[in-house]
Order: C-alpha cells, then structure tokens, then sequence
C-alpha cells in the first residue's frame, strides 16, 4: 500500500514544485525588461485571477474519491455529466463575473 501510494504522490510533488517555480518566475522576468510599477500591477492582477483557479484545485480534491467511489456503477455516465455541467457552469460564472468587475474598476 506504501508503495503504491509514494509511486502515485511523487509525480505530485514534483508537478507541485515546478508549478510553483513558474508561478513565482515571471515577476522576476517583467522586472527585468519593465519598470517596478507596472510589474507591481501585473502582481495585483494576478493574484485578483488566482481566485479563479482556486476553484478547479478544490473540485479535483472533492472530485477524485467521488469519482474512484463511483466509476464501477453502471449509472455512472449520468452523475458525472450532472458533475461536470455543474462544475463548468460555476467556473464560467466565476470568470465572468471577475470580468466583469475587472471591468468595472478601470472606468
């Protein structure tokens, strides 16, 4: 059981850590070429959008033993299109209503 379990998490760490290190790269890049106040905005920006993607991360965490739980019924198709829809419909939601208010804040 350990070993089946470090031999699916390893990859995971690694995805985790090189994520991370790209996330964290790109200030550093922009203040090469741009000046501090732009990549100052850029920042704020960017961690305003990182709320969308706060979203997909819990619904993988949920999604996972929901989905192993269920995938040998024979109705499964139905719940994980319901899922799916449903989970798309608040994503879409999400990011129009950020835009929308991003939109509203530069007027």
């Amino acid at each position: 059981m350990a070993a089946g379990t470090f031999r699916f998490g390893l990859p995971q760490v690694l995805f985790a850590f090189l994520h991370q290190t790209m996330a964290m790269s790109d200030w550093f890049f922009l203040a090469v070429y741009l000046p501090i106040e732009q990549v100052g905005i850029y920042l704020i920006g960017s961690s305003v959008a990182s709320l969308v993607k706060l979203y997909p991360v819990a619904f993988k965490s949920a999604w996972m033993p929901f989905a192993f739980g269920r995938m040998d019924r024979e109705d499964a198709p139905a719940p994980f299109a319901k899922m799916a829809t449903s989970a798309f419909d608040v994503l879409v939601f999400s990011t129009l209503g950020l835009a929308v208010l991003a939109e509203g804040s530069s007027r």
